[in-house]
């Protein structure tokens, strides 16, 4: 009976570590090294803001908010005078009219019929 016994050269185990090598550092590569797109910083566009409105969480106007009201401000705004140079992450500020204030609800002290005033330490 004979047995057969299979084994590589020596130049051809070398050529495939090569290759298995190089295709690892490749796979590396593609996985680690930033993409062709280039990254562009977002910048400050002009806008114009034709409503702003305080509107309540149930999508009514609110005419005026307290301190502890929760509400949005809601607006239509248009920018198109940017024209075809407005991209993903572009921005624009706005500056509420100067003195911005919030007016704050009166508060309601419970009177308590036994009332005491703290004792003295002896």
């Amino acid at each position: 009976m004979a047995v057969f016994s299979y084994r590589e050269s020596p130049i051809r185990l070398r050529l495939r570590a090569f290759a298995l090598t190089a295709l690892f550092a490749m796979v590396t590569m593609l996985a680690v090294l930033p993409s062709n797109a280039i990254a562009r910083e977002a910048k400050a566009v002009t806008a114009t803001i034709s409503d702003l409105r305080i509107t309540r969480i149930n999508g009514t106007t609110a005419t005026s908010v307290s301190q502890y009201d929760t509400f949005y401000l809601a607006m239509n705004w248009d920018a198109s005078q940017n024209g075809a140079n407005l991209h993903e992450g572009d921005y624009f500020d706005i500056t509420l009219r100067s003195p911005t204030t919030c007016a704050s609800r009166p508060t309601r002290r419970r009177a308590t019929s036994t009332s005491r005033a703290p004792m003295a330490r002896r």
